[in-house]
């Protein structure tokens, strides 16, 4: 009987270990990520404004999709916008005495300030 156990538990894992074989890959599958395509990082635009007190106000940032505006009683906001490409010209505009940061994150990589101001900042995505 034990025997018989050894030869079916060998039997078992020899079935596990080639049905765990990773498949030959199909040349024409659509869904490969090529070389090309995992040297080009997305970026993520991250906006924040802060007030000293609540206003009724107009802002304006720059999106992937264009820029969009918002407008109503607001003492501070924060949005993450994307993925963009190197070159985006991320912009915030606030139409009152507001702290404005623009923050930018390559990938899977922390935010980090690139761009500052009173009421307005902008920057280029370069790195």
């Amino acid at each position: 009987m034990k025997r018989l156990l050894v030869i079916a538990s060998m039997v078992f894992v020899s079935v596990c270990l080639f049905s765990c074989e990773k498949a030959d890959s199909d040349e024409h599958s659509t869904n490969e990520v090529t070389e090309e395509n995992t040297d080009i990082p997305n970026y993520y635009v991250k906006y924040q404004f802060s007030c000293a007190y609540k206003y009724s106000l107009r802002f304006t940032v720059e999106t992937d999709m264009g820029p969009e505006t918002f407008s109503g009683i607001y003492a501070g906001w924060s949005e993450t916008y994307g993925p963009v490409s190197k070159g985006f010209r991320a912009s915030i505009s606030v139409d009152a005495t507001a702290n404005v940061k623009i923050y930018v994150s390559r990938g899977k990589e922390p935010f980090v300030l690139k761009a500052s101001g009173n009421s307005s900042a902008v920057y280029t995505i370069d790195f």
